[in-house]
């Protein structure tokens, strides 16, 4: 088995430092300025991890997973972008891209159940906020 080199050793703690300090600061744009909270959330991920959201927003979840792969996203980091995607979901203005947003977030969770060895209660608890909160956006 090969090692990973020093270069990407530091990316993935790099990425997994900064959506850790992403999901603490949405709590605080939720309190201050919830008005701003897409565009601040969208300007750190294009500023610390030089990933554009409304791109990623726009593919396909089969293309999204790939992308975030691609920019070696482990299992880790998926289980907290999934986290940010729900978290800001309601900083989204229009229902239809709320429920796009909440969508990925499923997407992302129900693909880390399936390849995970270990039943998560939490993972499983989050699926189902979110298909509450969609339900209730369709009504809407």
């Amino acid at each position: 088995m090969g090692t990973i080199s020093d270069e990407v050793r530091k990316w993935l703690e790099f990425l997994a430092k900064a959506l850790g300090i992403l999901l603490y600061r949405i709590a605080g744009i939720r309190e201050k300025n919830p008005d701003d909270g897409y565009k601040e959330v969208k300007q750190y991920f294009n500023e610390e991890c030089d990933i554009d959201l409304d791109y990623i927003l726009s593919l396909n979840n089969d293309q999204m997973l790939k992308y975030l792969k691609e920019k070696r996203f482990n299992h880790i980091h998926l289980e907290n972008f999934a986290a940010i995607l729900f978290e800001m979901n309601d900083f989204v203005k229009q229902n239809e891209n709320r429920i796009n947003v909440l969508e990925k977030a499923k997407f992302i969770f129900n693909e880390l159940s399936k390849k995970d060895k270990a039943y998560s209660i939490e993972r499983e608890n989050k699926i189902k906020k979110i298909e509450t909160v969609i339900k209730s956006l369709q009504n809407i």
